[in-house]
């Protein structure tokens, strides 16, 4: 059959720079959407396709094309392209590409966007329905779809959805909503935003809800996106899910409606390999819009494209005794060169008076361990020396930046208080990383029961409980557990710990009797432990928590004992050279019981001003 070659190319202009446009123009699902294709599936036929191709078809039956899909190639945020051959259909190839260009005006902040459609149409019937889909009607769609993503962005939200006439008229319906989220949240600003969100926003946005995105587009604090979005799952306004990522490429290999379904272990298709599952970055917290409230389709318009890994920032498909020129546009910091095949990674470093030029030459055998130091804006020139494909990318290392933990969730207060029932199997445990962990003891509670008898005691200790479970809420930590007079609480950061330790001190110590005033004192260490399921809560195990547990006990009065290398840490560094922060610190090497007779540096930091005596 003759074949018929085609090549459309578009250029548009959008009045938003290229680093805001990229995470619209690499979700390739949205944008194909609103190119206006037709959803897809997989389409299993072949057990011989090669790794990280996708061999598709448009589902429901709509249309009998089917192709193989390269992996997409992308360098952010100046383009991304993707290759498909098609088995069956009007075509026999497509190559999209997507190019971005900074207008080079001054004070322009603008971007000229290119579209790029070539292949080959398979007979002269298929010449005929390429031409009629890249007629006018398809640049206005273009048009139409920059115009949506401008306004978007200028407005700080996601792109509104394409809802049926008659949907935006319920007003009495969305009112109800807002105020109801509204009385149940506190938080106006942030429960109009999600109702609006809910109510205009595309369905494939609301499939996946991440409270981080939601928090960067709107320019608010995470944690007030995540207690609007608790309230909003009580009012059935949100479904809640816990969505598994593979560790290495970071796809999504599973979503759980409750806690107790998640996976220790799940296999990746993608890396061919099982992979072992933690609470701390491979599972994290999600919401979906609930299916009362708007529903929404299940229609899926790609299955594996940048929208699935915006933490990677250049990826390239290099053959066998090729090579490949890259412009990098990466942000400063240590970045992961990492290959599929080659099963090993490079870590390069971003900064400004890096290497202008770089080469990566991948081949067979050991690696260069060396730090790599190259400008942000370099050229990078990519060879393939082995004897097979490889997919190379550049990524960041960091999980929190999109995504929130079940750790970090599951160690708040608000959510335990919100949905008790979330917790793990009874036999399952699953691995926290860089969980910090604080135990608070009275001083001297042995008098408090002596002077004021068992009832008084009782009374006080219970309401010093109140108190800190209180301030711990507000630091966005969660008491595990009371152990006698003694707490356990959880932090994802050290930091907060110090401030909830140092705001139950300034507490305390302002009471106004000052022969019944509580005194505490704290030991605080950040590390790795084990979450699991004990007395119906989550709790947590191992030498951290055991470690931490040793120090309270080396405090005196309104001391905080905490471990020399969680006093190293970033966060809790910047918090305490704060002006207004009073902070006193003294270092000792001491023998922590349990631990052998090794000696353990220990540092005490006491954080409230001693008081000033007069003196006649």
């Amino acid at each position: 059959m003759k074949s018929y070659p085609f090549s459309y190319s578009w250029r548009l202009r959008s009045s938003v720079s290229p680093e805001q446009l990229w995470p619209y123009i690499s979700d390739t699902n949205r944008i194909f959407k609103d190119m206006g294709q037709h959803p897809v599936q997989e389409a299993i036929l072949s057990h011989d396709l090669p790794r990280h191709f996708a061999q598709l078809e448009y589902n429901q039956l709509r249309r009998s094309d089917i192709w193989q899909e390269e992996p997409y190639q992308w360098e952010a945020p100046n383009y991304l392209s993707v290759e498909r051959n098609y088995q069956r259909g009007s075509l026999k190839r497509l190559s999209i590409r997507i190019e971005l260009h900074p207008v080079r005006k001054k004070n322009s902040g603008s971007t000229d966007i290119v579209f790029h459609f070539q292949g080959t149409s398979r007979g002269f019937i298929g010449s005929l329905h390429t031409k009629y889909h890249f007629a006018a009607h398809f640049k206005r769609r273009l048009k139409k779809m920059v115009r949506n993503y401008d306004d978007a962005i200028k407005n700080n939200r996601f792109p509104m959805g394409n809802l049926p006439f008659w949907a935006r008229f319920k007003f009495g319906k969305w009112s109800e909503l807002r105020n109801k989220l509204i009385k149940k949240s506190g938080d106006s600003q942030v429960s109009e935003k999600l109702i609006r969100f809910i109510r205009y926003g595309d369905e494939q946005d609301l499939k996946e809800i991440n409270p981080v995105r939601l928090s960067n587009y709107w320019r608010v604090p995470l944690h007030r996106v995540l207690e609007t979005s608790y309230e909003a799952v009580l009012l059935n306004i949100l479904n809640m899910e816990w969505q598994q990522n593979c560790p290495q490429c970071r796809r999504t290999l599973k979503k759980s409606r409750k806690l107790g379904e998640i996976s220790t272990s799940h296999y990746c298709k993608h890396c061919g390999d099982t992979m072992k599952l933690d609470l701390n970055n491979c599972t994290q917290l999600v919401f979906k819009c609930h299916p009362l409230i708007r529903k929404l389709s299940e229609d899926t318009y790609c299955e594996s494209g940048p929208h699935e890994q915006p933490h990677v920032y250049m990826q390239q498909y290099i053959q066998p005794d090729a090579r490949r020129y890259v412009q990098l546009s990466l942000p400063e910091g240590s970045l992961r060169v990492r290959t599929d095949t080659l099963n090993r990674d490079t870590t390069v470093k971003s900064e400004s008076g890096g290497l202008d030029n770089v080469t990566l030459t991948l081949e067979e055998g050991e690696s260069d361990n060396g730090l790599t130091r190259l400008n942000p804006e370099s050229d990078m020139i990519v060879k393939n020396k082995t004897d097979y494909p490889l997919l190379i990318s550049i990524e960041n290392t960091s999980w929190a930046k999109y995504g929130v933990s079940a750790a970090e969730v599951t160690s708040q207060q608000l959510f335990r208080d919100c949905f008790p029932g979330e917790k793990l199997r009874s036999s399952q445990k699953m691995k926290c990383s860089e969980l910090s962990v604080l135990f608070t003891d009275l001083i001297d509670s042995a008098s408090i029961y002596t002077e004021g008898g068992d009832e008084d005691a009782i009374s006080r200790v219970m309401d010093h409980f109140e108190v800190l479970r209180k301030i711990i809420r507000e630091e966005r930590g969660a008491v595990v557990k009371t152990i006698g007079d003694a707490i356990m609480a959880v932090f994802r950061k050290p930091d907060n710990a110090v401030r909830a330790y140092r705001k139950a001190q300034e507490y305390f110590n302002s009471a106004d009797e000052a022969d019944h005033r509580i005194k505490i004192k704290g030991g605080l260490h950040c590390g790795n432990c084990y979450a699991v399921t004990l007395n119906n809560r989550i709790d947590y195990f191992g030498n951290t928590v055991n470690f931490a547990s040793r120090l309270v006990e080396k405090a005196n009065s309104d001391e905080l004992v905490i471990s020399d290398e969680t006093l190293e840490h970033k966060d809790l560094q910047n918090f305490l050279e704060q002006d207004d922060i009073y902070c006193e610190v003294t270092g000792s090497d001491s023998k922590i019981k349990g631990f052998g007779e090794k000696l353990h540096p220990i540092k005490r930091l006491s954080l409230m001003k001693p008081k000033m005596k007069l003196v006649v």
